[in-house]
């Protein structure tokens, strides 16, 4: 027969649980509670700050709420999103939509204030196509493409965009892509806006096409795609299929 270990005489295991919440309290539960915290003060009519998702390529834009929505652009760290819709939750997640074109979820997003000391770009007005010819829409087989969006600095300090346009992708093959680009600069104050208005040289071909817009700041490449740019309606002329 085994002998029972017993523990000792006055042994408490309330005070033993009480000391193991001491310890976990000491070497660092208060930061993940921190974090939740600035989660759950996320509020929706309130900005939000990107943190945490560069290692995984950015925080994913999402046409809904839910792991199997598509995906329609990337955000990076630093980047302030205005909340305009959620919270919902969906696949393990709690999601928030933003005026970055989607839903993202609320893991890689904090609570932050919309008047931000750095510069922040951001989406000022929907993707405008129009075939050129016009021919009316959708646009024809062997039609080129006018394209027009307004960017914007909401941030507090300048901010120096690289480069914008729009970027075609067709038939939904993330290699079939091509992009019409502004081809410059420009310094943005804050407050200030710049509209993209360019003619593209490329015919269309045969199939279905989706538009994004594309920015690059510090080296980064951002973009916006699928959802209008205000997320009001879902693809609208930013998606559609050439006629013969």
């Amino acid at each position: 027969m085994r002998a029972k270990l017993l523990p000792p005489a006055g042994f408490s295991y309330i005070f033993l649980v009480v000391c193991i919440l001491f310890i976990l309290s000491i070497v660092g539960l208060s930061i993940p509670q921190r974090a939740l915290a600035s989660r759950l003060a996320i509020n929706a009519g309130g900005c939000a700050e990107v943190y945490g998702s560069n290692s995984a390529g950015g925080l994913k834009v999402r046409s809904c709420a839910g792991t199997n929505c598509s995906q329609v652009g990337s955000i990076y760290d630093g980047t302030i999103v205005r909340i305009t819709g959620g919270p919902t939750n969906a696949s393990g997640y709690t999601w928030w939509q933003h005026d970055h074109g989607g839903w993202s979820a609320a893991n890689w997003l904090r609570d932050a204030s919309c008047s931000q000391p750095g510069g922040n770009i951001y989406v000022a007005s929907d993707i405008e196509l129009q075939p050129d010819p016009n021919h009316g829409w959708p646009p024809v087989e062997g039609d080129k493409l006018i394209g027009r969006f307004t960017l914007g600095n909401n941030g507090g300090q300048n901010v120096r965009v690289d480069n914008f346009g729009i970027r075609m992708r067709r038939n939904n093959d993330p290699n079939d892509y091509w992009d019409f680009l502004a081809g410059y600069g420009v310094d943005l104050s804050p407050g200030q806006t710049v509209r993209f208005d360019q003619n593209n040289e490329r015919q269309l071909s045969q199939g279905h096409y989706r538009a994004e817009i594309i920015w690059q700041v510090g080296g980064n490449w951002h973009r916006i795609g699928l959802y209008n740019t205000l997320g009001r309606t879902l693809c609208g002329r930013a998606c559609f299929s050439t006629r013969a």
